[in-house]
């Protein structure tokens, strides 16, 4: 046996799992990567690769392989920061004796035709379909949004007004069934009703102490209006006309999920002042979430998420000591105004004491569609006196800089 070691299996793009790596490592801890996907992490700017004390090659998917590859480690924790392992992360760490959330409240969250049968309460009308059923068995009512039952980043999901965009959603399923991950996605898809209103997310940690689900804030979304709905944006936190009837809700909705033991961030709309569901992330929330709600609370949601998963680590729901707070906290997202060939992405300096961070890609890299998270070329993290003044600063930030493309064109 070698000495503290927590298992990684895979990583994700958005920089949390490197994030809680490094956390571990200054715990003393060792930190082990588990992977199949070294080329893929080999594109981004926190290589997970980097943090990693030890890097196994194994098929992430096969617990028995992973089981395996462990078996020499003293372990204090087996987990997942990437939405195709949670759940693999999850049994392996169960046999080992290790904390884990409740295998059954991940199923219902991991895959949303789950969630749709699971969460009743939900509010929002779907169907799940085959991608082998006949066409004319897709009698739909529009508008509709067709997704797919177990992809992440909102990858496949698209907005459909007639047959035609469905068609063409379908298709692009079809021809997609393995996702820039290397996961082969299920062949069964959901069809839900188009829900109009505004978009936001809950995010809360789970108490071991009281067995009950902390509300830490709510985050307002801010989404592309076209077919594929991309998020550009997140303020913290809001306070909703019906807060604490809106908590209450989103609290069944976990416990009708069965979910507990870990991290959640539900995704949700208001439409006629009721909140419907739009989906349960047992994991942090992405896109720097995390920061914006450390940078209000003191409380940080990567450490939480540690602190449930791995033994013996700190219990991060109390504010850090000597935390500087901000009231309010924004993130907008730079993104291409059309595919293409970029050679450069043109920033003025900041001088502004209110932004707090700013990470921008690096050209010249090749933009192949604007149809999912993916396409977000960087982004600005700023603070204010409330969200509507930290989301001007970063909107401002973001509208100074300047991608230049291939053929000269600056957008």
């Amino acid at each position: 046996m070698s000495g503290n070691h927590v298992a990684f299996l895979e990583c994700n793009a958005s920089g949390t799992g490197v994030e809680a790596m490094k956390r571990v490592r200054r715990r003393g801890m060792h930190v082990i990567l588990l992977t199949r996907e070294r080329e893929f992490y080999a594109g981004l700017e926190s290589n997970p690769l980097d943090e990693a004390d030890i890097v196994i090659d194994v098929c992430t998917n096969c617990v028995g392989s992973i089981l395996n590859c462990l078996q020499d480690y003293s372990l204090s924790g087996v987990l997942a920061f990437d939405d195709y392992r949670l759940i693999t992360a999850a049994m392996v760490a169960r046999h080992l004796g290790l904390p884990a959330p409740d295998i059954e409240g991940l199923l219902n969250c991991r895959f949303k035709n789950r969630t749709r049968r699971a969460v009743r309460s939900g509010g929002v009308a779907s169907r799940t379909f085959n991608l082998s059923a006949p066409p004319e068995m897709w009698r739909m009512h529009f508008p509709c949004v067709v997704k797919p039952c177990d992809d992440s980043g909102s990858a496949g999901v698209r907005i459909c007004r007639d047959a035609a965009d469905f068609e063409a959603a379908v298709d692009y399923l079809r021809r997609h069934r393995t996702n820039v991950r290397g996961y082969r996605l299920s062949e069964e898809f959901l069809v839900e009703e188009f829900i109009a209103g505004d978009e936001f997310s809950a995010e809360l940690v789970w108490s071991r102490d009281r067995a009950a689900w902390d509300l830490l804030g709510v985050t307002r979304k801010t989404v592309t209006s076209g077919e594929y709905p991309i998020e550009t944006g997140h303020d913290f936190p809001v306070l909703l006309a019906a807060h604490e009837a809106v908590a209450a809700q989103i609290r069944t909705w976990l416990r009708e999920a069965a979910l507990s033991g870990t991290v959640a961030h539900v995704e949700f709309k208001l439409c006629g002042g009721r909140a419907r569901l739009i989906e349960i992330n047992p994991r942090p929330g992405g896109d720097m979430i995390h920061h914006l709600c450390k940078t209000v609370t003191g409380i940080d949601l990567v450490d939480a998420y540690l602190s449930l998963l791995i033994d013996d680590y700190p219990s991060a729901c109390l504010p850090a000591a000597g935390a500087s707070r901000a009231a309010a906290a924004s993130i907008r997202f730079l993104m291409p105004e059309a595919p293409g060939r970029l050679i450069d992405i043109q920033m003025p300096p900041i001088e502004n004491p209110g932004i707090l961070l700013c990470k921008i890609k690096k050209g010249p890299l090749l933009v192949e569609s604007i149809s999912s998270s993916y396409a977000r070329l960087g982004f600005v993290v700023a603070a204010g006196a409330d969200i509507d003044d930290a989301a001007r600063q970063a909107e401002a930030c973001i509208e100074g800089m300047q991608i230049m493309y291939a053929n000269n064109v600056r957008k």
